[in-house]
């Protein structure tokens, strides 16, 4: 049996079907130091969709102890929205990658896919 098939046993699994009809993406990052939250609004659709298609092709990860904190919130156009936990990141300092959907599954997209995303789009 693979790690997927086990973690269903004990927790909420949620699949990247789920992300479909995305509309929008906010990354939260939380900035302790400066009690202040960082907020990235993300709405035009071409650059949703660039990010969409690299979240859905990420795997089942086993990504070990890194924090997860920050959110990376995607809105569907009936309103919903998918949220996932992603750890926190400062270019040049590599803390981990990839995102948490649901209770306890962990998917990448790879690390220099995860890497080249958070540069090009939520590094501002």
């Amino acid at each position: 049996r693979s790690l997927y098939e086990k973690i269903e046993d004990f927790y909420e699994v949620r699949s990247l079907n789920e992300i479909t009809d995305i509309s929008s993406i906010k990354l939260i990052r939380k900035n302790p130091e400066e009690q202040q939250s960082k907020i990235v609004n993300i709405e035009d659709a071409d650059t949703v969709n660039e990010i969409v298609k690299v979240l859905k092709n990420s795997e089942v990860y086993n990504l070990g102890a890194t924090s997860y904190e920050d959110l990376l919130i995607l809105t569907k156009k009936d309103g919903s929205e998918i949220e996932l936990q992603i750890p926190p990141y400062y270019p040049g300092l590599y803390v981990g990658e990839g995102f948490i959907l649901g209770d306890a599954v962990y998917y990448s997209p790879g690390t220099e896919e995860w890497l080249e995303l958070m540069d090009k789009y939520f590094n501002k």
